[in-house]
C-alpha cells in the first residue's frame, strides 16, 4: 500500500470547515459496534440510508447516491497470528472490507468533501479499528494497533503491518543463513586463534536463539553442543574434548555428559594450550 491515507490527509480540517451538517453519532451507520445495526445492515433500517456512497472529491468521483446495504459482520475477518500468513490474511481482509463497504478506508485518493462525508470516513474507520483490535494477534501487531487508539487510522496501521511482515521475512532469512553457518562451519588454523572461534561460535549461538521468540525454535543444549562439536573435528587436539567427555562417561556414567556450557568451557581452555603452546 503506498501514498497518504484518507485519515491523514484530513488532519487539520475540523468537520465544521466543510459543507454539510455533521452526523456525527448514528449508530446505524458504520458505527462504533462492530456488529452492525439490529438488522445486520450498515444502512439505516428505514431506507434514508444515512450513510450514502456519494461525496468525496479525489481519484474516485463520487457517483449519484445508492441505497446499497452492505452486510456488516467483524466475525468474516480472519484472525492474523503469525507473519508467516500475512499475505493471505492481508488480501483476505481487504477482500472482505472492500465486500461490506469500506473501500474508503483504503483509498488513498479519496478525500470526503463535506462534514456528512468527512463523519462517515470517521465511523468506518473506528468500525474497521474494532475489527483489527480483535483480529491481529500478533506480538508487534497487537502493539501497532493499540498506538492508533486515540486516531483509528486503519490505513496507517495497515502499512505499519505491511513494514513489520517484511521485517520480519527478512529476519526468517538471516535465521536461515545463521543456521546454515552453525551447522556447517569447520574451525582451521588458517582462521587465525580458536579462543576467539569458540567465542564468535558461541556469540552466533545466542544470537540466534534471541531472535526467536517461541522456545520450539531455539537451538536446544544438545544440538548446540552437536554443532560446536563438529565445528573442531578437522583439529584433532580441539576434537579430544570430545573424547574426554566419553571417557569420564564410561567411568561414572550418563551422568557426567557435558551441557553445552561445560563442553564449551572444556573446549576453551583447550584452545588457549592451543593457541599458545
Amino acid at each position: 500500500m503506498h501514498g497518504m491515507s484518507p485519515m491523514k490527509r484530513m488532519q487539520g480540517r475540523s468537520p465544521n470547515n466543510l459543507a454539510g451538517p455533521v452526523d456525527s453519532g448514528n449508530p446505524d451507520c458504520f458505527g462504533g459496534n462492530p456488529q452492525g445495526n439490529d438488522n445486520g445492515d450498515q444502512g439505516d433500517p428505514d431506507g434514508s440510508d444515512p450513510c450514502p456512497g456519494g461525496g468525496g472529491g479525489g481519484g474516485n468521483p463520487e457517483p449519484e447516491r445508492r441505497h446499497f446495504r452492505a452486510k456488516a459482520d467483524a466475525t468474516a475477518y480472519p484472525t492474523l497470528r503469525s507473519n508467516k500468513e500475512f499475505d493471505t490474511w492481508y488480501e483476505a481482509f481487504i477482500v472482505i472490507a472492500r465486500a461490506q463497504g469500506f473501500y474508503k478506508v483504503f483509498d488513498t485518493e479519496y478525500v470526503p468533501m463535506t462534514a456528512e462525508y468527512f463523519a462517515e470516513l470517521l465511523r468506518m474507520n473506528r468500525w474497521i479499528y474494532a475489527v483489527l483490535l480483535n483480529t491481529v494477534k500478533t506480538t508487534n501487531g497487537k502493539v501497532i494497533v493499540k498506538s492508533h487508539f486515540h486516531d483509528a487510522d486503519c490505513f496507517a496501521i495497515l502499512v505499519e503491518l505491511i513494514q513489520d511482515a517484511h521485517a520480519s521475512v527478512a529476519s526468517t532469512l538471516d535465521h536461515v543463513e545463521v543456521l546454515h553457518w552453525l551447522s556447517s562451519v569447520q574451525y582451521s588454523p588458517r582462521q587465525g586463534s580458536a579462543v576467539d572461534f569458540v567465542i564468535k561460535f558461541d556469540e552466533t549461538i545466542t544470537h540466534y536463539n534471541d531472535g526467536h521468540q517461541d522456545p520450539s525454535d531455539k537451538l536446544s543444549d544438545s544440538m548446540q553442543k552437536l554443532f560446536l562439536q563438529r565445528a573442531f573435528t578437522d583439529v584433532q587436539v580441539l576434537n579430544d574434548t570430545r573424547s574426554r567427555e566419553h571417557e569420564m562417561m564410561c567411568r561414572h556414567g550418563p551422568q557426567e555428559r557435558f551441557t553445552y556450557e561445560a563442553y564449551k568451557e572444556t573446549l576453551k581452555n583447550a584452545a588457549t594450550h592451543y593457541d599458545d603452546p
